[in-house]
């Protein structure tokens, strides 16, 4: 990802993605990046993920597209 950043800082840009479930994660990446990478994802099968970087702490995580409800740009 080009907007990742390093543990502790915000990256230039990030997004907040909203889960079925109610869970929140904001990840580092422009709106668009992160979208491409969750319909990549959907598009390659049922079992696939979207890796991305967490801001805040640059943890990497691992999103099933098929629970994601909501994205908001600048992860507001």
């Amino acid at each position: 990802m080009t907007a990742t950043g390093s543990p502790g800082q915000t990256p230039a840009e990030a997004v907040e993605i909203r889960l079925a479930d109610g869970e929140a994660v904001t990840v580092g990446g422009s709106f668009d990046e992160i979208e491409k990478r969750l319909s990549d994802a959907a598009r390659s099968g049922p079992s696939r993920l979207a890796w991305l970087q967490r801001v805040g702490d640059g943890a990497t995580v691992a999103v099933n597209p098929a629970h994601v409800v909501a994205l908001l740009p600048g992860g507001t």
